[in-house]
């Protein structure tokens, strides 16, 4: 797994050096205008994961996934160093990022990014996002981020060019969001802060684990 996270960082550095500057800057540009830090958990969260999943459609769109598969590794020690790698550099842009909103200008939130609260519910967007999306890289290598972030903008833009739809979506996300909401407002108050950040933390655990294994089985299936 070492070699691998070494060949990735070596063959990848400027793209992941590109990333380490352009993405926390232009979260310090967008974090300072913000008032509330949940937009700043759930749309940092998303684009730190986007930015690492580039690793992959880079690989897709040069087709050199095929060298390094023909190196004396596995399969399974090629994705799982792409796991770790992806975290890592996830939370180095998380913390870069909430470095950056925190000195920025004129900035609403502070070092709010640095809060234990506000650190776990990122991890727990990031391992979200970065759980569902990459079994769909895997699979179906750049088309499957096209396709999710198309239905994504058909979607907005149904909800903005219909007021039904958009009453609909919006009240469904809305109660969605309400029922989340409570039901770890109950969590946290039957098992305390330490207990409710424990049993976060094994759900994110589980969750990246089952993404691991869906990965997995659509990678062994890909020919290079």
């Amino acid at each position: 797994m070492r070699e691998n996270i070494i060949k990735d960082l070596v063959l990848h550095r400027r793209l992941i050096l590109f990333m380490a500057v352009i993405f926390p800057a232009y979260m310090g540009f967008f974090g300072s205008r913000l008032d509330r830090p949940g937009v700043f958990v759930v749309f940092g969260s998303f684009m730190y994961a986007i930015a690492t999943l580039m690793l992959f459609t880079r690989e897709d769109k040069f087709k050199s996934m095929g060298f390094g598969l023909s190196l004396p590794t596995t399969r399974r020690d090629v994705l799982a160093s792409r796991y770790v790698l992806n975290w890592a550099l996830m939370i180095l842009l998380y913390a870069l990022g909430a470095a950056a909103v925190a000195a920025a200008p004129g900035t609403k939130l502070g070092p709010v990014g640095f809060k234990p609260g506000i650190v776990l519910a990122s991890i727990g967007w990031m391992s979200f996002y970065y759980g569902a999306l990459t079994p769909l890289i895997v699979r179906f290598g750049l088309a499957g981020i096209i396709v999710f972030l198309v239905f994504m903008q058909v979607l907005g833009i149904a909800a903005m060019s219909f007021p039904v739809i958009s009453r609909f979506i919006t009240g469904d996300i809305r109660s969605f969001v309400a029922a989340v909401r409570t039901a770890m407002a109950a969590v946290q108050g039957t098992l305390g802060p330490a207990g409710f950040a424990a049993v976060l933390i094994a759900v994110i655990i589980l969750w990246n684990l089952a993404s691991f294994g869906l990965s997995l089985r659509f990678f062994k299936r890909k020919e290079y």
